[in-house]
Formats: structure tokens, C-alpha cells, sequence
């Protein structure tokens, strides 16, 4: 509770005042008029300041014109101790403050387009949860904020990962868990080859088929079959006869050519051809049978096949040439390994020369075993080559594009372990883990517990409110109020006159029919106003709470604003209760209203905040409604009716005309001594305290006594006009004379004050 205003300088109208007095004293229940510009919408923004420790909302309001800071001092009534404020902020935190206004219903109930959105019903729900809920909620809203950020971090990795790698249909929470591979480089080139040999297919598929060609050259049957006889030819005999019997210049060939036609005349085998002579020595017999083996055609097909194999393995050489076609296919992209294969048919290829060398004797029985091992290398070869034709002859398109994708998946392998992506992945994981081990539990655990007690105090609400609209004489109620939290649900629904439901905004599921059409003006306000007052009703801590109310009754005719009185006065004088009610008002009736209704509650105050020309600056004073000018409209309606009861007729004149005599001279004595007399109104005395301190010592009244009398003598208990014996008697025997005497004594009275 703040019971003193000690100083506001600096702040709109609000220039210089404040003090120790009883101008600036707030009691349990204060009201305070003022009207527009006066400094009312200041009070309430000093406050609003103090409630959210915004020095803002108190620094923007500087006086115009002014150079020094503003200033801001209010003592607590607890422990007398000031709260001050200057350009800076507060000296204290003090948020045990609810305002009423029109910025409340503003920003917790209807938007701009008059409707109860989302967006209301969520702060109305804050509102209704009070400051245990509050904190609570704010425990919510802090890990929900904390989850939103988590969430949008993670999000924005994992959007940045599918930016760069959408194509590879890896999503990011498989390529956060890829595992390393140490040989990923080696993989990535085999597949770069492979990819690059479906590339060049043609020029692949033709040196592998160079490669067989070279291959199918060779066959060991052509070698081998001419190659195994032997013969036992003397040939050195056949030379030796020639070089004895041939004259030399004779043409070779020719000499070979007449020693085989020779040979095919000879009729007898021990008779020359040549010479005619008989044959009978040994040597001779040789060497015609050795010119027989020369020239046989079995000779001669093992000398040609001889001079063939050795012309073919001199000019076949299938090791260099598959090498180059070898080197040909690695830069094509495909690599094969035929390196050892190569080697073994060169080294076999090798040891076929001698042997071939040995062969020119026809007599010499030749390895075939090496012809065989030729074979076998070549077949060896050839089923690696074989396939990979067969390969390379079909369309690869598919198996390209396969490989793409596999080569593709390699390097976002390789790139998961980069610097880059490995800082990533790390913030990641630990944005991940702090949002599984911490945020997600701990916000689970506040929405539950915020659930739990929202439930706990939301039937009780949903009776406050509905008890204060009906005390507020409105049509409607409100029902189904239940707990919102994340749900879509509307947080509450209206039921008119029992029976027709309307929803808080337009498209709302209850029904067709929604506030905003529905509900007057007056009608939201008192919705708001049940709200606030049901709301605080449940606060935990509703002894500390300051109450404001700034112009709470607009818009309500007189009526509701009677109403709303009496729900303040039920507020305030309940078992537990706010500390501290601070009504503002520029509106006259609502505080001659609240006067009514609070002014006999000795914690009840009234302060009038206007403009004080002398001092220039809105400044604060004690305010009587009944006596202060502003509100004597009241006064002179009740002198109007005096003069009125004086003319009525004695059929009409009775003693409850005279109640009126006794408020109209109080009123009068306040105001025209209101000086002398504040001690005593402030105290709320009486009529008789009123004479008496008048008639104190250099006061109005220490010499008049005949007009104390007379003032005294108004008493019908005192006065008796038609009767011969006054005193002692019934009031209620007074008659129409005397009422009518007493009346015109009255007034004469007041025309004398």
C-alpha cells in the first residue's frame, strides 16, 4: 500500500506536487477526481511505470518544455520507507499492481477488429493465472522460447545441409550419423573411374576387342601338330656330294632343281641319274636317301611350319600390345590388372624362341608342353576380357547413372568429416542433446504443473466473473472457461438469457453469433471488468495488491455505475482483500457514485487533482463531494425541493420533510468554512462538532450565539410552533404548521449563512 504522494515533478501536468499533508495522503480507498488534462492519465502512468520498472513509460511524458529530470517519490505505508524514481528508473521493484483501464481491456480482451482473438485469450488466461500462474507461465514461456530457438537452430543447419545436398536423398539425420571410412578417398577415384568409363564405352569396348584380336592370333594346334614330328634328315651329306660335284658359278636354285627332277627319273635306286654309274658303296646309298628326305613333302611342311612359328612369335609380341591397349582403357576410365598375367605370357612367349631355334634340326623332338602354357595364359586373359566386351556391347545408361549416385553418396561421406561439417554436426548434436536432456523435460514438467494448477483455480474464477456480471445487471454469462495452454480451443464462450450461445470471435465453432456483434460497449467493458475483479479474487498474494482503477465506468449508464460501486465496496471489504483501491475519474456522477457507496468507510478518501494556476501545476486537494463546487449540483436540487415543501399543501406536509434541513446546512458550513472545518470533515463529524469549533475563540461563530440557536432550534425535536407546551415529545406528532414554520426558519437560515 503507498499512503503518500511526497513529490512528482517534471512529469506532464504533474510539475510540482506532492508533500507530507493530507492532500497527498491515500488511504485503503482513495478516490481521485480529475478532470481531462489535469494530470489523471500521469497518476496512472507513474504507476503503470512502478508495476513494470519501465522508466520509459515516466521519462516520455517529460513536462514539455522542461530541462531537468523528472522526479518520483511515494512512501510505502508498511514500513514508511519512499519509493523513488528518477531519469534512470525505480529505486525499488514494486509489481503488486493491477490497472484497470482502457489499455487493459485493449491488450488482454478485444483487438482492433472488437473481436477476442488468439492472441487476447491467451493474455487473459496470464491475467486469470495471477502471479503464482504468471510464474509459471513464464517458466513455460521462457523454455518454450528456449525450445523456439533450439528448434530454429537445428532447423537452420539442417536447411543449410539440404540447400547444398536435397540431391543425394540422404536426409540430415542419416548424414549426421555417417560413419568415417579411411578409405574413402580410394573410393571415391574408383568410382570417378568407373563413372568415367561408361563415359567413353565406344573406345572402351573397341581396345578390349583389340585385346581379343590379339589373343585370337594365337593357337597352339598351328604349332604344335606341324611342329611335333621329327625327322632324321642327313643333311650334311647332301651338302657335302654338291660342293664336291659342282663347279662353282652354278646357279643354286637351278642345281637344287636338277637334283630333283633327277631324283624323280631314277628308275633304280643303285644307279645314278646323274652319271649312270652303279651305286654300291654305303656312302652313296646315304646320300641318295638323303636326297630323298630333302626333297619329301614331309620335309618340306616341317621346315615351313618351323619358319612360320618363328616369323609369328617374332612379329606376335601380345605383351607389349595389350599393354598399350591396357594404358589405352586407364585413361578411358577402366582399370583392369593384368599386369602378372601380361608378365607370365611374355616370359612363356620367351622360351618358345630357343626351342624353335633347336627345331631347324628336323630331328629335334620340340617341347609342346610350351605351346600349352601359351594357351593357358591366353585363356586367362581372355576371361577377364570376354565379360567385360559383353559388358560394354549393352546400354550402361543405367548403370551410370547408378554410379553417379554412388560416387555422389562417397563424397557426401567425405565432406560429413570436412571441418566444416564436423563443426556443424557437433552443434548439432548439442543443440539436439540439450533439447532432449534439458528444455524438453523441464518445459514439460512447467506446462504439466501449470495445467495442473490452472484447473485448480479456473471454476472458481468462472463463478467470481459470472457473480460480478450479474451484479453489473448485464445479459449474458460466460461458460465452458477451461485452460487453453497450446490447445486451439477458444478459452471461454457467452451465454445470453440462458439459452443462446455466442462465440469470442468470428468463425468461432460455438456459433454463428460472436461478441464482437453481439456485446455492447458497455457490455465489453463489464466482461473485462468481471474478469479483472474474478481474476484477482484467486491472485495468491491479493492482501499486497494495489488495485487501480482508471475511469473504470465509461460508457455504463447510471445503474451499472452503481453497480460497479457496490462490486468494489464487496472487493474491498472482503475476508481478504486488495490493500490498497485507487480509483481515478473524470466523470462526476461515478464519483459522487463512489462517494456514496464508500464514504462511510473510515479508509475511505477523496482527492481532487486539478490545475492550480498559482503554482503551476496540477496539484492534489482533499475533495467533498457535497461541498466542493464541481459537485454542488446535488445542494441545490435539495434547496430547490426546500423551497418546493414550503408551497405543499398540509395534506402533504409531514416530519420526513425536514431531513433535507440538516444536509443542506452541513454542506453549507463545509464549504463556506471548509478552512476551520477540514479537521472535522476529514474526521467525518457532524453538524453539532461543526458548531462547536465555530464557536471556539476567534472563530465565525463566538458571538453569534442567537444564530447557533436558531441553527440548533431547526431540531423538531426541539421546535413546536402549533403547541402551547414545546419539549417532550413524539416528532412524529409534529404537524403541517409546524413543519411549514420550520421550513421557512430553515431557509432564512441558509439565506443568512
Amino acid at each position: 500500500m503507498i499512503d503518500k504522494i511526497l513529490k512528482i515533478e517534471e512529469i506532464g501536468r504533474l510539475q510540482k506536487t506532492g508533500g507530507t499533508g493530507d492532500d497527498y495522503r491515500l488511504t485503503r480507498k482513495t478516490m481521485v477526481y480529475a478532470g481531462n488534462t489535469h494530470g489523471k492519465s500521469t497518476l496512472t502512468a507513474i504507476l503503470r511505470s512502478l508495476k513494470e520498472n519501465d522508466p520509459t513509460i515516466v521519462n516520455s511524458r517529460l513536462t514539455f518544455g522542461s530541462s531537468r529530470n523528472p522526479l518520483v517519490q511515494l512512501r510505502k505505508a508498511s514500513d514508511q520507507k519512499s519509493i523513488n524514481f528518477n531519469s534512470s528508473g525505480w529505486s525499488d521493484n514494486f509489481d503488486d499492481i493491477r490497472i484497470f483501464d482502457d489499455r487493459y481491456i485493449r491488450e488482454n480482451f478485444f483487438s482492433p477488429d472488437e473481436q477476442i482473438n488468439d492472441a487476447d485469450q491467451r493474455t487473459i488466461e496470464t491475467f486469470i493465472l495471477g502471479a503464482e500462474g504468471k510464474e509459471l507461465a513464464r517458466k513455460v514461456a521462457e523454455f518454450t522460447e528456449k525450445q523456439i530457438k533450439n528448434t530454429t537452430a537445428r532447423g537452420r543447419l539442417t536447411r543449410h545441409y539440404t540447400s547444398q545436398y536435397s540431391s543425394s536423398g540422404v536426409n540430415f539425420a542419416s548424414f549426421l550419423d555417417t560413419k568415417e571410412d579411411a578409405d574413402i578417398e580410394a573410393k571415391i577415384k574408383a568410382s570417378e573411374d568407373k563413372l568415367k568409363s561408361f563415359q567413353n564405352q565406344t573406345s572402351i569396348k573397341q581396345s578390349l576387342e583389340d585385346i581379343k584380336v590379339i589373343l585370337d592370333e594365337y593357337s597352339a594346334n598351328s604349332h604344335m601338330l606341324p611342329l611335333s614330328i621329327a625327322m632324321s634328315v642327313d643333311v650334311g651329306v647332301i651338302s657335302q656330294h654338291i660342293n664336291d660335284h659342282m663347279t662353282a658359278g652354278v646357279d643354286s636354285t637351278k642345281a637344287k632343281q636338277f637334283i630333283a627332277d633327277g631324283l624323280s627319273l631314277q628308275k633304280a635306286k643303285d644307279i645314278c641319274v646323274y652319271c649312270s654309274q652303279k651305286i654300291q658303296e654305303s656312302g652313296a646309298k646315304v646320300l641318295l636317301e638323303s636326297y630323298q628326305d630333302v626333297f619329301s613333302k614331309a620335309y618340306l611342311a616341317l621346315v615351313s611350319a618351323r619358319n612360320q612359328s618363328e616369323k609369328f612369335f617374332e612379329s606376335w609380341k601380345p605383351n607389349l600390345r595389350i599393354a598399350i591397349e591396357i594404358a589405352k582403357l586407364q585413361k578411358l576410365g577402366l582399370d583392369i590388372d593384368l599386369e602378372d598375367s601380361i608378365n607370365e605370357l611374355k616370359a612363356v612367349v620367351e622360351n618358345v624362341a630357343p626351342e624353335l631355334e633347336l627345331k631347324k634340326n628336323p630331328a629335334h623332338p620340340v617341347n609342346v608342353g610350351l605351346f600349352d602354357k601359351v594357351s593357358e595364359e591366353v585363356t586367362g586373359i581372355r576371361e577377364v576380357i570376354i565379360p567385360l566386351i559383353t559388358e560394354y556391347e549393352q546400354d550402361l545408361s543405367e548403370e551410370a547413372n547408378k554410379e553417379r549416385g554412388s560416387l555422389a553418396l562417397l563424397k557426401l561421406q567425405k565432406s560429413r568429416f570436412e571441418q566444416y561439417w564436423t563443426e556443424q554436426c557437433k552443434a548439432y548434436s548439442s543443440l539436439q542433446e540439450d533439447h532432449d536432456k534439458n528444455i524438453k523435460p523441464t518445459l514439460d514438467t512447467c506446462i504439466e504443473g501449470l495445467q495442473d494448477y490452472a484447473e485448480s483455480i479456473y471454476t472458481n474464477c468462472m463463478g467470481s466473473v459470472n457473480e460480478c456480471l450479474e451484479a453489473l445487471g448485464v445479459n449474458f454469462r460466460i461458460k465452458d472457461l477451461q485452460y487453453k495452454g497450446r490447445s486451439r480451443g477458444d478459452l471461454f464462450s457467452l451465454i445470453f438469457d440462458d439459452m443462446h450461445d455466442v462465440g469470442i470471435h468470428n468463425g468461432s465453432s460455438i456459433s454463428s453469433y460472436s461478441a464482437k456483434h453481439t456485446l455492447s460497449e458497455s457490455d465489453k467493458r463489464a466482461l473485462c471488468f468481471a474478469f479483472f475483479v474474478g481474476s484477482v479474487q484467486h491472485e495468491k498474494d491479493l492482501s499486497s495488491l494495489i488495485i487501480l482503477m482508471d475511469d473504470p465506468a465509461s460508457s455504463f449508464d447510471f445503474e451499472r455505475r452503481t453497480s460497479m460501486a457496490t462490486c468494489l465496496r464487496t472487493l474491498m471489504d472482503a475476508g481478504t482483500s486488495p490493500s490498497q483501491l485507487l480509483i481515478l475519474t473524470h466523470d462526476r456522477d461515478f464519483a459522487k457514485t463512489i462517494n456514496s457507496k464508500l464514504c462511510d468507510d473510515d479508509d475511505f478518501s477523496s482527492l481532487l487533482l486539478e490545475w492550480n494556476a498559482s503554482k503551476g501545476t496540477s496539484d492534489f486537494a482533499i475533495l467533498d463531494t457535497s461541498t466542493n463546487p464541481l459537485f454542488m449540483s446535488d445542494f441545490y436540487k435539495k434547496l430547490d425541493q426546500l423551497h418546493k415543501n414550503i408551497d405543499l399543501p398540509d395534506s402533504e406536509l409531514d416530519s420526513s420533510k425536514l431531513q433535507l434541513i440538516r444536509h443542506l446546512i452541513e454542506n453549507l458550513l463545509k464549504r463556506k468554512y471548509y478552512d476551520k472545518l477540514r479537521t472535522d470533515i476529514n474526521a467525518k463529524k457532524s453538524l453539532e462538532t461543526f458548531i462547536e469549533t465555530l464557536k471556539k475563540p476567534g472563530m465565525p461563530f463566538e458571538a453569534r450565539e442567537d444564530l447557533i440557536t436558531r441553527i440548533r432550534g431547526l431540531s423538531p425535536h426541539t421546535v413546536h410552533h402549533d403547541q402551547d407546551n414545546p419539549g417532550g415529545y413524539d416528532p412524529n406528532t409534529i404537524g403541517p404548521v409546524d413543519v411549514r414554520n420550520i421550513l421557512k426558519d430553515a431557509l432564512k437560515v441558509l439565506e443568512e449563512l
